[in-house]
């Protein structure tokens, strides 16, 4: 049997933060991520897959559907490095099998690819002349991409040094941060000309998955953002996932006979939305595959924690991704936490009793 499989679980329950909650907390803060503890590389798993109707589906079944299609998206949890792990097995897997997949990442911005593809290529030091010192190579990345300081470069460099080791290329697929960061504060109608020219549109407008969206961006926002705030968060979430299909698009155009694979959170792929719909807009016709990886503490429970259909308007969205992968969450006294429990108001007390 294919060994590209999830980690032992540490038994840690399922957190309640969505997908698209860690994205939109991603795209305002530079968040750190621990390393997985050694002792959680042991024993692998069988593999949980189920479709979206949930229905049992074997790897073989998922990886001849991974062959037929022309976009993969790898839908990960930011912060789970078994999500991380896996993704690079399946890079692997695809390489092995033949394929030569160019590899986009919504952690980097566009106009980082060429970074990615200078690591890459490797060779010699354009300052010195020589061959760089080892891990030096690896910490000028770093720094180029504005890493430096971040816990979490462990999860995406794997992903990198696969691309490297196999000559896939590698390509940033989201907006720059301060673009991100200027439209979430200011709105585009506040954005200069020169920003607004960054900033790239499919033209594709759909006013239910707009209702749908602002549902969701209210959800993660504890029903605390303004009106304003949440079409200022609507645009920019519209933005990035157009910039992400107009990257992804790029790439296939120039390499028709082989696949993109996406890595980005679960929230832009969610219901055939977000960046895969954008694909399918520029690109009538093209097969694509969404795998959704999800946290799991209970394997025996897997089927009833699919997401259900969801409603924007009238329209009725299929429910989560094409398929899932259930992995076990990380560890951390946290994993249970509530994250809009900071919001609730505070039960009123009873009145004292009067003194006899």
């Amino acid at each position: 049997m294919r060994r590209w499989l999830p980690p032992r679980p540490n038994g840690s329950p399922l957190r309640r933060l969505s997908p698209l909650g860690a994205a939109l907390a991603a795209l305002l803060l530079l968040s750190g991520c621990a390393a997985l503890p050694a002792s959680q590389e042991e024993a692998p798993l069988p593999p949980r897959l189920l479709t979206r109707e949930g229905i049992p589906l074997d790897v073989d079944t998922l990886e001849q559907r991974m062959l037929s299609a022309r976009v993969i998206y790898l839908a990960e949890k930011h912060d789970n490095p078994h999500h991380h792990r896996l993704q690079v097995k399946i890079l692997e897997r695809l390489v092995a099998l033949g394929r030569k997949p160019a590899v986009g990442f919504e952690f980097f911005s566009r106009e980082q690819t060429g970074w990615l593809m200078n690591y890459q290529t490797g060779g010699v030091s354009p300052l010195h002349g020589t061959a760089a010192a080892p891990g030096s190579a690896e910490r000028s990345l770093r720094a180029n991409l504005g890493w430096s300081h971040r816990e979490d470069w462990p999860f995406y460099f794997p992903l990198i040094e696969v691309g490297k080791k196999h000559g896939l290329p590698l390509f940033g697929a989201d907006l720059p941060s301060a673009v991100k960061i200027r439209l979430a504060r200011a709105g585009l109608e506040q954005l200069t000309a020169l920003e607004r020219q960054q900033i790239p549109d499919t033209g594709l407008r759909r006013e239910d998955y707009r209702l749908l969206m602002r549902e969701k961006l209210s959800a993660s926002h504890c029903g605390h953002a303004s009106p304003a705030m949440l079409d200022r968060l609507h645009q920019t979430w519209l933005a990035r996932n157009d910039a992400m299909a107009l990257a992804v698009t790029t790439v296939l155009k120039e390499r028709p006979e082989e696949p993109v694979v996406v890595i980005l959170g679960g929230g832009h792929t969610e219901h055939g939305m977000g960046v895969v719909e954008r694909v399918a807009f520029l690109n009538p016709g093209i097969s694509q595959l969404d795998l959704g990886l999800m946290e799991s503490p209970d394997p025996t429970r897997d089927a009833e924690r699919l997401p259900p259909p969801e409603s924007g308007g009238a329209t009725v969205f299929p429910a989560g991704h094409d398929v899932y992968w259930f992995t076990p969450a990380p560890g951390g006294s946290d994993a249970d936490k509530d994250p809009c429990a900071a919001f609730a108001k505070p039960a009123t007390p009873p009145p004292a009793a009067a003194a006899p």
